[in-house]
């Protein structure tokens, strides 16, 4: 009788030590959990902005490159002989106080890196080849690469068009091209009033 009550207090003991065991290690898993874990802080989001698009001038930019066919330069804002910019539109000999005279076959590149709404600008022949029948282009346009714009043949017959392009994208350069067709002699190119619309990004908060 004796061995058994021992027997028994000896079990109680033993599972008595035994949970009392199993508390104190899941006590310290927790507080192991509780230092080693460290929550994330919440990413914070990106602030809301507007785009709001300001016209300027290319007149106003200087190009990253350019090519001319005759001549050493373009001109920017007057004619090869200083005179204003003039082209005849719809019959009417119209001048600009801003754009650009180049001689075909001629590139200008303009290096943007931003967000454009649009790109709007009057072209053709000027005035001081405007008689002559040898003068004849195309004149096109390029953004990164695509030619977005060409125009049909302009010459004596058709001196002039006008160009209104809707963009809305980040675009890298812009690049206006004259093609003289294979033959330069007087293909005096103007550009008038070329602009673009060129985003500025505006915090909305």
């Amino acid at each position: 009788m004796n061995k058994f009550k021992i027997f028994v207090n000896l079990f109680f003991i033993i599972c008595f030590v035994f949970i009392i065991s199993a508390c104190n290690q899941t006590k310290n898993l927790e507080d192991n959990e509780n230092n080693d874990i460290v929550m994330p802080e919440e990413t914070p989001k990106p602030e809301n902005s507007i785009i709001y698009y300001e016209k300027t001038l290319l007149t106003t930019i200087e190009p990253t490159y350019y090519q001319v066919g005759y001549g050493e330069n373009y001109y920017v804002n007057e004619d090869a002989n200083g005179n204003f910019l003039s082209l005849k539109i719809d019959g009417i000999e119209t001048e600009f106080k801003s754009g650009f005279f180049a001689h075909a076959y001629s590139v200008l590149r303009f290096d943007i890196n931003k967000y454009i709404k649009s790109f709007k600008t009057f072209f053709g022949i000027g005035l001081s080849a405007r008689g002559y029948s040898q003068a004849s282009m195309k004149f096109t346009v390029i953004i990164d690469d695509e030619i977005v714009y060409e125009s049909n043949l302009i010459d004596k017959s058709n001196p002039s068009g006008y160009i209104d392009l809707n963009i809305k994208e980040k675009v890298n350069y812009i690049m206006l091209v004259i093609d003289d067709l294979g033959s330069n002699g007087y293909d005096h190119g103007l550009w008038g009033d070329p602009m673009i619309e060129i985003g500025r990004e505006v915090s909305n908060e």
